[in-house]
C-alpha cells in the first residue's frame, strides 16, 4: 500500500519512478516500477531505501550533514549507499519500522515528497498499531 501511494504520488505529479520498501530489519518487501521509469529507478530506490534504514534517517537530511561536513563525506564512498533525497524511514510509537525508497523524479525533494505521500496513507494504520 505505501509504495502504490507514493507511486500513484509521483504519477499525479507528471514523475514516473521506482519505489522500494522495506521492513524494519532491512528487509526489501517490495519494489515497483513505473512503465516509463528509468531503467536505473528501482536501482535507485533500492539504494535509497537501505541507506535510509542503515542511517536511521531520511537520505535528504543526511546529504545535508554529508555535504556540510568534511569528515562525514566518505560515507558517499561506501558500497551499497545513495545518498540523494528520496529516502524516507516509517516511524510507529517512536520506533523505526521500515523505510520507503523513491527514485526517478526531477530531484530528491519530488522523490521525497512522493515518499512521504506513501507512508502518509498508512500512517492511520500505524496510529491504531500502537
Amino acid at each position: 500500500m505505501v509504495a502504490k501511494k507514493a507511486l500513484e504520488s509521483c504519477r499525479a505529479s507528471g514523475f514516473q519512478v521506482s519505489v522500494a520498501v522495506v521492513d524494519g530489519g532491512g528487509n526489501l518487501q517490495v519494489v515497483l516500477r513505473d512503465k516509463l521509469a528509468g531503467v536505473s529507478s528501482p536501482d535507485g530506490a533500492i539504494l535509497k531505501v537501505k541507506t535510509s534504514i542503515n542511517f536511521r534517517s531520511a537520505t535528504t537530511s543526511l546529504s545535508e550533514v554529508v555535504n556540510s561536513n568534511i569528515e562525514a563525506s566518505g560515507i558517499k564512498q561506501l558500497p551499497g549507499i545513495l545518498i540523494l533525497g528520496g529516502g524516507v524511514t516509517i516511524q510507529a510509537s517512536g520506533s523505526m519500522v521500515g523505510a520507503v525508497g523513491v527514485a526517478g523524479a526531477p530531484d530528491g525533494k519530488s522523490d521525497e515528497k512522493c515518499a512521504l505521500d506513501g507512508i502518509e496513507a498508512i500512517q492511520e494504520l500505524l496510529e491504531f498499531a500502537d
